[in-house]
């Protein structure tokens, strides 16, 4: 609805007392400037999407496998990254004594979303790395559950709640990559 008032802001502005000229706006659809008054078409995002605002998401295409492999990338690099410029400040939040397993747990993830980054950017994906990357995150949901067990003791609440999280959150990737990794053997099967 914002549109609609927008819209009848700038008809009103164009048909006010001591009219100050008609609004030039211009559309960026093209790599020269086009001079258009429908204010429409310079707000649209994308010149392939209809102007409408009713542009409906594909979801099939969101959900592609190499989009989760990106995912997971951008995750698992992101918390690496994390890990790897402030351990001194998670180690004190999660409770751990020192701030050398949580460097070489980023530097891992760091070197993990790279690999997976290359696969998902691969043409075509091939199965046999996505088994890989399954393998990984599936070790890694099964060795925070094993690290939740024995380290209770030492862990803060948060820091179990947030191993906890990532491995939940690690759990959905191996879930979604296996889905997506079974319709790409369909897919090439048939």
């Amino acid at each position: 609805m914002w549109f609609k008032t927008f819209h009848n802001f700038l008809n009103h502005i164009d048909h006010m007392e001591g009219h100050i000229g008609h609004i030039e706006l211009y559309r960026k659809t093209k790599p020269w400037r086009v001079k258009t008054s429908d204010w429409r078409e310079m707000v649209s995002p994308l010149p392939s999407l209809p102007i409408s605002f009713e542009t409906k998401l594909n979801i099939k295409a969101m959900g592609s496998l190499s989009n989760i492999l990106k995912l997971n990338a951008i995750s698992s690099g992101a918390t690496g990254l994390l890990l790897v410029m402030f351990p001194s400040t998670l180690a004190h939040i999660m409770g751990v004594p020192g701030t050398l397993p949580l460097v070489l747990v980023g530097l891992f993830l760091v070197a993990f979303a790279i690999f997976v980054f290359a696969i998902s950017t691969a043409k075509p994906i091939r199965p046999a790395s996505v088994k890989v990357v399954i393998w990984l995150d599936a070790t890694w949901v099964m060795a925070s559950a094993i690290a939740l067990v024995f380290l209770v003791p030492v862990l803060s609440a948060i820091g179990s709640a947030i191993v906890a999280g990532v491995a939940v959150w690690v759990a959905g990737m191996v879930y979604l990559q296996s889905k997506g990794l079974n319709q790409l053997v369909q897919k090439q099967a048939s």
